[in-house]
């Protein structure tokens, strides 16, 4: 019971990454909360992300698919490995300022650090990520 005697269930449809900013989505009932995962599991749910990051990638569009796993002895980092699971991000650079690009991602897949880990692949280990933002679209 809360300062005003209502009784409700925090009902959470999704999370964000430590250090992201974004929206997160809390379902009014039950069934919303099923509705709105299960379309995040069938693909329905969209999400859309903007990225600043380090550098000026090669090609101006293209898709990541590389499969992401814990770090060996971390629970908490990431990595590419084939031990891991199937991931996929589609980008397209948005602008380019000094030596950062504000980039376009759409994941298909929802994996943990997904924008992070698969920005790092296609560019060397100093790359990084600055920041992103995360647009929900149903």
């Amino acid at each position: 019971m809360n300062a005003f005697g209502l009784h409700r269930k925090i009902r959470i449809v999704n999370r964000l990454d430590k250090d992201t900013s974004g929206i997160v989505i809390f379902a009014k009932n039950e069934y919303i909360q099923e509705f709105l995962t299960l379309e995040m599991k069938d693909g329905s749910f969209k999400k859309e992300y903007i990225g600043i990051l380090d550098g000026i990638l090669e090609k101006i569009s293209g898709t990541i698919t590389a499969k992401i796993a814990r770090k060996d002895g971390s629970i908490i980092e990431r990595c590419i490995s084939e031990k891991g699971q199937l991931s996929i991000t589609h980008y397209s650079i948005i602008k380019t300022i000094d030596n950062m690009s504000m980039v376009h991602f759409v994941l298909e897949t929802g994996r943990t650090h997904q924008i992070r880990v698969h920005s790092k692949f296609i560019r060397s280990s100093t790359y990084s990520v600055i920041l992103y933002m995360v647009c929900l679209l149903l």
